[in-house]
C-alpha cells in the first residue's frame, strides 16, 4: 500500500479511477483538497484506492471514494485497502455509498460497519445525470458507521 496526499491524485490515472466510483468531478477535486489516500500498486498500475478524510458532517474520518479498476475486481482488493486505512484510523469511521451498490453495501457490513441514516433522493438532487447500477436508478445514499474499536480486549 502506497499512501497519497490528496493534491497528488488530481492527476491520471488516481483521477480517472476515482471517477469511475463517483462521477462528478468538483465533488471529487473538492474532497481531494483534504483527503489523502492509500493505493493498491499491482503491475506498475493503480489497482484500486480509499480516499479518506476529515468527517463532512462529524467529528470522526470518511471514506470518500473507494475504486478498485476493473481487471483487478474480485481480488480483495478493496476489502484489503478499506482495512488497512481502518488499522490506521482512531475513533469512529463512516461512508456513504449508493442504495444500489450491492457488492459496497456487503463489504462495508463484512467489515463490521453499520447503517446509521438513508438520505432520501440524494443522487437525484445532487447529480445532474441518472446513475444506475446494477439496473436500478441510484436515487438513495445510505450512511454507515464503524464504531472505533477499544483498545481494550
Amino acid at each position: 500500500m502506497k499512501r497519497i496526499p490528496g493534491n497528488e491524485m488530481l492527476v491520471s490515472p488516481y483521477l480517472d479511477l476515482l471517477l469511475e466510483a463517483d462521477p462528478d468531478p468538483a465533488a471529487v477535486r473538492n474532497y481531494l483538497q483534504f483527503c489523502q489516500g492509500l493505493c493498491d500498486l499491482r503491475d506498475d498500475c493503480v489497482a484500486g484506492i480509499c480516499v479518506f478524510g476529515p468527517g463532512s458532517d462529524y467529528s470522526g474520518i470518511e471514506i470518500y471514494n473507494v475504486s478498485v479498476a476493473s481487471r483487478f475486481r474480485r481480488q480483495g482488493i478493496a476489502e484489503g485497502l478499506i482495512k488497512s486505512m481502518l488499522a490506521r484510523a482512531m475513533g469512529p469511521v463512516r461512508v456513504r455509498t449508493g442504495s444500489t451498490s450491492f457488492a459496497a453495501l456487503s463489504l462495508y457490513q463484512k467489515l463490521d460497519f453499520r447503517m446509521i441514516a438513508i438520505v432520501s433522493d440524494y443522487f437525484t438532487k445532487h447529480y445532474q445525470e441518472p446513475i444506475f447500477e446494477n439496473g436500478i436508478q441510484l436515487r438513495d445514499q445510505i450512511v454507515l458507521e464503524r464504531k472505533a474499536r477499544s483498545s481494550g480486549h
